[in-house]
């Protein structure tokens, strides 16, 4: 599957991103830059997320277009192409570890897969918590259960806003091969965006975009 952007612009005061024609295909793409240099603007725009008169273009996915300005179009992009790890992604305090896992799921009337489950929650060492209501566990714990869900639930393009942060560097070794093993096995578009000097060395990564004061491709 290829994800093409065409004449993209997103801007407020200023253009912050300006894009004639990219396209990303299968694998895992760096989105590399400073706080504020507008990497979390990008992947709301590359989600869905973000719609409306601030937005110009198009993305081409499976022969199908959708305007970014239209919040309708965007709303189906979403729906039927993307999983996501924000950094303001939230867990339902009403709700226990498991429930927030499975979440996606039940929303949209679908099946899990057990096994690949029962693997996620064993590698990233979460089993003790799944009975545990969400304010009964740590920063760096609730890091792991919102990645674990975005993982099970992931569907063809995978946007993860610094999934690492609150982690230890054993840990982020984990979550890492985790997410790069999920990406092959199911042959997705991947976009991570981090400010990891070491992350953003890694071979793992089809292509880096950097972002300094905006993105123009």
């Amino acid at each position: 599957m290829i994800l093409q952007l065409q004449n993209i612009a997103l801007s407020f005061s200023t253009e912050l991103i300006s894009i004639k024609n990219f396209s990303f295909e299968e694998g895992l793409h760096c989105i590399w830059g400073v706080s504020g240099s507008g990497k979390t603007s990008f992947l709301k725009m590359l989600s869905g997320r973000a719609y409306g008169s601030d937005l110009k273009g198009i993305f081409l996915v499976d022969s199908n277009s959708y305007t970014l300005s239209s919040e309708q179009d965007m709303a189906l992009y979403n729906q039927k192409y993307i999983s996501a790890m924000y950094q303001d992604s939230f867990l339902i305090d009403d709700f226990n570890v498991l429930e927030n896992l499975l979440l996606p799921f039940y929303l949209e009337k679908q099946n899990f897969d057990k096994i690949k489950y029962d693997q996620l929650i064993k590698a990233l060492e979460i089993e003790h918590l799944v009975k545990k209501e969400i304010h009964q566990i740590s920063r760096g714990e609730a890091q792991r259960v919102r990645l674990a869900r975005s993982l099970l639930f992931a569907q063809k393009i995978l946007i993860l806003d610094e999934p690492l942060v609150y982690l230890d560097k054993k840990m982020k070794s984990i979550c890492f091969d985790l997410i790069c093993q999920t990406i092959k096995n199911k042959k997705l578009i991947a976009f991570f965006s981090t400010h990891d000097q070491s992350l953003k060395e890694s071979k793992e990564f089809s292509f880096i975009l950097n972002f300094d004061d905006g993105l123009h491709l």
